[in-house]
C-alpha cells in the first residue's frame, strides 16, 4: 500500500477497462486506463466492493495495463477499482468514474471450469479382494487432472 500525502499535482489517470458495472466473464481480467503526462508509474489497487480495503490487488507498475494473476479474484464477486498516477515525488489522487465522486465496480461472472475425470491406474481392471483376507488393504491411484484441488473416492 502506498501513502498518497499531500496536495497531487499530477491529474488521476482515466479507467477505461473494465467499466463501471461491467461484467466480466475471465477470472483474469486486464485493467487499463490512459497515460498521464508527467506520470512514470501507476499504482492499481482492487479490492471486494462495498467493504474496500484489505486490497486483492495493491501493486504499482509502469505501463498503463495490469492483467491480474488467476486466483485472485472469485467469481460471483463485485469489486471496485481505482488507479493513481506517480512520478518519483508525487501521486495523484485516486481515479473515479468520469463526472463522479464514485469509483467504478466490475462483477466476476466466470464460466465454471468442467474437468475432465482421472483415469484408474490401480487397481486395474477385474482386480478381486478375498473376504478371507479382510486385513487386506487396497491401494488406489489415478491419473491426475490438471485444475483439480482435490479428489473423492467412492467404493
Amino acid at each position: 500500500d502506498t501513502e498518497h500525502p499531500g496536495a497531487a499535482t499530477l491529474q488521476p489517470p482515466v479507467l477505461i477497462d473494465p467499466a463501471n458495472d461491467a461484467v466480466v466473464s475471465t477470472p483474469t481480467p486486464t485493467f487499463s486506463w490512459k497515460a498521464v503526462p508527467g506520470a512514470t508509474k501507476y499504482e492499481i489497487q482492487i479490492w471486494a466492493a462495498p467493504s474496500g480495503p484489505p486490497y486483492v490487488v495493491d501493486t504499482v507498475v509502469t505501463g498503463t495495463s495490469y492483467t491480474i494473476s488467476p486466483g485472485a479474484l472469485a467469481s460471483g464477486t463485485r469489486y471496485g477499482w481505482t488507479v493513481y498516477a506517480g512520478n518519483g515525488s508525487d501521486w495523484s489522487t485516486y481515479a473515479t468514474i468520469p463526472g463522479s465522486t464514485y469509483v467504478p465496480a466490475f462483477t466476476v461472472q466466470a464460466p465454471a471450469v468442467v474437468l475432465t475425470p482421472p483415469s484408474l491406474l490401480q487397481p486395474t481392471e477385474g482386480y478381486e479382494v478375498w473376504p478371507i483376507l479382510s486385513s487386506y488393504q487396497v491401494t488406489f491411484r489415478w491419473s491426475s487432472v490438471a485444475g483439480a484441488t482435490s479428489y473423492s473416492v467412492w467404493i
